[in-house]
Protein backbone atom coordinates (compact mmCIF):
# COMPACT_ATOMS: atom_id res chain seq x y z
CA UNK A 1 0.00 0.00 0.00
CA UNK A 2 0.89 3.33 -0.85
CA UNK A 3 2.33 6.01 1.62
CA UNK A 4 0.02 9.13 2.56
CA UNK A 5 3.03 11.41 1.15
CA UNK A 6 2.79 9.15 -1.96
CA UNK A 7 -1.66 9.01 -2.75
CA UNK A 8 -0.59 13.13 -2.21
CA UNK A 9 1.43 13.08 -5.06
CA UNK A 10 -0.34 10.91 -7.25
CA UNK A 11 -3.64 13.49 -6.60
CA UNK A 12 -1.54 16.30 -7.12
CA UNK A 13 -0.28 15.18 -10.91
CA UNK A 14 -3.51 14.22 -11.75
CA UNK A 15 -5.45 17.00 -10.56
CA UNK A 16 -7.27 20.18 -12.24
CA UNK A 17 -9.26 21.69 -10.06
CA UNK A 18 -11.60 20.80 -7.24
CA UNK A 19 -14.17 18.43 -9.09
CA UNK A 20 -10.81 16.61 -10.46
CA UNK A 21 -9.56 16.59 -6.84
CA UNK A 22 -12.77 15.38 -5.71
CA UNK A 23 -12.56 12.25 -8.07
CA UNK A 24 -8.95 11.57 -7.12
CA UNK A 25 -9.24 11.63 -3.74
CA UNK A 26 -12.52 9.93 -4.13
CA UNK A 27 -10.67 7.27 -6.18
CA UNK A 28 -7.34 6.68 -3.88
CA UNK A 29 -10.02 6.18 -0.78
CA UNK A 30 -12.05 2.94 -2.63
CA UNK A 31 -8.35 1.97 -3.51
CA UNK A 32 -7.28 1.72 0.71
CA UNK A 33 -10.99 0.52 1.69
CA UNK A 34 -10.45 -2.49 -0.94
CA UNK A 35 -7.06 -3.29 0.73
CA UNK A 36 -8.12 -2.52 3.88
CA UNK A 37 -11.19 -4.33 3.43
CA UNK A 38 -9.35 -7.62 2.14
CA UNK A 39 -6.68 -7.76 5.11
CA UNK A 40 -9.60 -7.77 7.66
CA UNK A 41 -11.48 -10.76 5.50
CA UNK A 42 -8.26 -12.52 6.01
CA UNK A 43 -7.82 -11.67 9.67
CA UNK A 44 -11.33 -12.71 9.77
CA UNK A 45 -10.89 -16.16 7.83
CA UNK A 46 -7.91 -16.88 10.29
CA UNK A 47 -10.09 -16.58 13.43
CA UNK A 48 -12.95 -18.87 12.61
CA UNK A 49 -10.16 -21.70 11.33
CA UNK A 50 -9.11 -20.80 14.76
CA UNK A 51 -12.25 -21.13 16.12
CA UNK A 52 -13.88 -24.07 14.08
CA UNK A 53 -15.86 -26.63 15.77
CA UNK A 54 -14.51 -30.51 16.01
CA UNK A 55 -15.26 -32.36 12.40
CA UNK A 56 -14.34 -29.86 9.89
CA UNK A 57 -11.32 -30.30 8.11
CA UNK A 58 -9.77 -27.83 5.47
CA UNK A 59 -9.16 -28.55 1.96
CA UNK A 60 -7.92 -25.37 0.67
CA UNK A 61 -8.94 -22.23 -0.68
CA UNK A 62 -11.06 -20.69 -2.93
CA UNK A 63 -11.31 -16.96 -4.73
CA UNK A 64 -14.30 -15.04 -5.30
CA UNK A 65 -14.65 -11.74 -6.28
CA UNK A 66 -17.83 -9.49 -4.56
CA UNK A 67 -19.12 -6.22 -5.75
CA UNK A 68 -18.65 -3.87 -2.82
CA UNK A 69 -19.81 -0.02 -1.77
CA UNK A 70 -16.12 0.83 -2.25
CA UNK A 71 -15.70 -1.30 -5.41
CA UNK A 72 -14.45 -5.10 -6.24
CA UNK A 73 -12.86 -6.99 -3.70
CA UNK A 74 -11.34 -10.55 -4.40
CA UNK A 75 -11.62 -12.41 -0.89
CA UNK A 76 -9.80 -15.89 -0.27
CA UNK A 77 -11.37 -18.29 2.07
CA UNK A 78 -11.37 -21.86 3.65
CA UNK A 79 -12.96 -24.31 2.06
CA UNK A 80 -14.08 -26.74 4.90
CA UNK A 81 -15.56 -30.65 4.70
CA UNK A 82 -17.63 -31.72 7.60
CA UNK A 83 -17.85 -35.04 9.15
CA UNK A 84 -21.04 -35.81 6.76
CA UNK A 85 -18.55 -34.71 3.76
CA UNK A 86 -20.61 -31.57 3.15
CA UNK A 87 -18.44 -28.43 1.95
CA UNK A 88 -18.79 -25.25 4.01
CA UNK A 89 -17.00 -21.79 3.99
CA UNK A 90 -17.19 -20.61 7.81
CA UNK A 91 -16.12 -17.06 6.26
CA UNK A 92 -19.29 -16.61 4.24
CA UNK A 93 -21.55 -18.37 6.86
CA UNK A 94 -20.31 -15.22 9.21
CA UNK A 95 -20.43 -12.47 6.68
CA UNK A 96 -24.01 -13.43 5.56
CA UNK A 97 -22.75 -13.47 2.19
CA UNK A 98 -25.70 -15.39 -0.10
CA UNK A 99 -23.93 -18.07 -2.69
CA UNK A 100 -23.41 -17.43 -6.13
CA UNK A 101 -24.18 -13.90 -5.60
CA UNK A 102 -21.89 -11.05 -6.98
CA UNK A 103 -22.94 -7.98 -4.99
CA UNK A 104 -22.17 -7.70 -1.45
CA UNK A 105 -25.77 -7.57 0.96
CA UNK A 106 -25.24 -3.91 1.62
CA UNK A 107 -24.90 -3.08 -2.20
CA UNK A 108 -27.71 -5.20 -3.02
CA UNK A 109 -29.97 -3.16 -0.38
CA UNK A 110 -28.87 0.00 -2.63
CA UNK A 111 -29.65 -1.32 -6.37
CA UNK A 112 -32.74 -2.43 -5.06
CA UNK A 113 -33.43 0.47 -3.56
CA UNK A 114 -32.42 2.31 -7.09
CA UNK A 115 -34.04 -0.03 -9.50
CA UNK A 116 -37.57 0.60 -7.43
CA UNK A 117 -37.17 4.67 -7.75
CA UNK A 118 -35.92 4.46 -11.74
CA UNK A 119 -34.81 3.05 -14.51
CA UNK A 120 -32.12 0.11 -14.55
CA UNK A 121 -29.99 2.15 -16.16
CA UNK A 122 -30.24 5.51 -13.83
CA UNK A 123 -29.39 2.77 -10.92
CA UNK A 124 -25.91 1.31 -12.80
CA UNK A 125 -24.81 4.26 -13.63
CA UNK A 126 -25.09 5.84 -9.90
CA UNK A 127 -23.67 2.53 -8.72
CA UNK A 128 -20.43 2.61 -11.22
CA UNK A 129 -20.53 6.62 -10.31
CA UNK A 130 -19.54 5.75 -6.58
CA UNK A 131 -18.00 2.90 -6.97
CA UNK A 132 -15.65 3.06 -9.97
CA UNK A 133 -16.75 0.00 -11.44
CA UNK A 134 -19.05 -0.36 -14.29
CA UNK A 135 -22.18 -2.07 -13.52
CA UNK A 136 -24.76 -2.53 -16.46
CA UNK A 137 -28.49 -2.39 -16.18
CA UNK A 138 -28.65 -5.68 -17.50
CA UNK A 139 -27.22 -7.22 -13.90
CA UNK A 140 -29.19 -5.30 -11.88
CA UNK A 141 -32.42 -6.37 -13.66
CA UNK A 142 -31.20 -10.14 -13.32
CA UNK A 143 -30.60 -9.56 -9.55
CA UNK A 144 -34.16 -7.92 -9.11
CA UNK A 145 -35.90 -10.80 -10.54
CA UNK A 146 -33.41 -12.78 -8.66
CA UNK A 147 -34.62 -11.49 -5.92
CA UNK A 148 -38.49 -11.51 -6.82
CA UNK A 149 -38.39 -14.76 -7.12
CA UNK A 150 -36.45 -15.46 -3.80
CA UNK A 151 -38.99 -13.52 -2.42
CA UNK A 152 -42.27 -14.42 -3.96
CA UNK A 153 -40.95 -18.69 -2.50
CA UNK A 154 -40.28 -17.18 0.65
CA UNK A 155 -43.86 -15.82 0.84
CA UNK A 156 -45.21 -19.32 -0.53
CA UNK A 157 -43.72 -21.03 2.18
CA UNK A 158 -45.28 -18.62 4.82
CA UNK A 159 -48.80 -19.00 2.90
CA UNK A 160 -48.65 -22.79 2.71
CA UNK A 161 -47.39 -23.23 6.47
CA UNK A 162 -50.01 -20.74 8.00
CA UNK A 163 -52.93 -22.56 5.42
CA UNK A 164 -52.17 -25.64 4.73
CA UNK A 165 -50.03 -27.05 8.17
CA UNK A 166 -51.72 -24.32 10.58
CA UNK A 167 -48.61 -23.32 11.48
CA UNK A 168 -49.07 -19.47 12.84
CA UNK A 169 -46.28 -17.51 12.80
CA UNK A 170 -43.86 -16.33 14.84
CA UNK A 171 -44.88 -13.62 17.53
CA UNK A 172 -41.66 -13.88 19.83
CA UNK A 173 -43.62 -14.00 22.77
CA UNK A 174 -45.68 -10.69 22.85
CA UNK A 175 -48.81 -10.56 24.48
CA UNK A 176 -50.94 -7.37 24.35
CA UNK A 177 -54.09 -6.12 26.11
CA UNK A 178 -56.34 -5.76 23.01
CA UNK A 179 -55.80 -7.73 19.26
CA UNK A 180 -58.16 -5.74 17.04
CA UNK A 181 -59.01 -7.85 14.12
CA UNK A 182 -61.03 -6.38 10.76
CA UNK A 183 -62.45 -8.44 7.64
CA UNK A 184 -64.47 -7.53 4.88
CA UNK A 185 -64.96 -9.21 1.74
CA UNK A 186 -65.80 -7.83 -1.71
CA UNK A 187 -67.83 -9.59 -4.78
CA UNK A 188 -66.20 -9.33 -8.46
CA UNK A 189 -67.03 -10.64 -11.63
CA UNK A 190 -65.53 -13.71 -13.53
CA UNK A 191 -65.03 -14.50 -16.87
CA UNK A 192 -64.60 -17.28 -19.02
CA UNK A 193 -64.78 -19.44 -15.88
CA UNK A 194 -68.05 -21.76 -14.78
CA UNK A 195 -69.14 -19.51 -11.48
CA UNK A 196 -69.85 -15.81 -12.83
CA UNK A 197 -69.08 -14.52 -9.28
CA UNK A 198 -66.43 -14.88 -6.31
CA UNK A 199 -65.34 -12.66 -3.23
CA UNK A 200 -61.75 -11.47 -2.24
CA UNK A 201 -61.34 -11.69 1.47
CA UNK A 202 -59.10 -9.49 3.23
CA UNK A 203 -58.44 -9.34 6.88
CA UNK A 204 -55.93 -7.60 9.44
CA UNK A 205 -55.40 -7.26 13.01
CA UNK A 206 -53.56 -4.64 14.53
CA UNK A 207 -52.64 -3.98 18.37
CA UNK A 208 -53.89 -0.17 18.47
CA UNK A 209 -53.94 3.29 16.49
CA UNK A 210 -51.17 5.67 17.20
CA UNK A 211 -50.80 9.29 16.00
CA UNK A 212 -48.61 9.86 12.99
CA UNK A 213 -46.36 12.83 12.76
CA UNK A 214 -46.36 15.05 9.41
CA UNK A 215 -42.69 13.51 8.25
CA UNK A 216 -44.29 10.42 8.48
CA UNK A 217 -47.01 10.69 6.31
CA UNK A 218 -46.67 9.70 2.28
CA UNK A 219 -46.01 12.79 -0.04
CA UNK A 220 -47.00 12.83 -3.52
CA UNK A 221 -46.04 15.72 -5.57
Amino acid sequence: MESIQQMAARIVENMDDFSSFEDEVHEVSLEISQELGAMVISAIDDILMEKRGEGLSVEGTRERTIMTMFGSMKIGRRLYRDEDGNHRFLLDEALGIPNGSSFSPKLTQKALRLCSQGPFRFAAETISDFTKEKVSHATLHKMVASTGDAKNEEEEQKRTALFKDGELPQSEGREVDRLIVEADGVGIALQREEKKRTEIKLAVAYEGLRERRRQEVPHCG
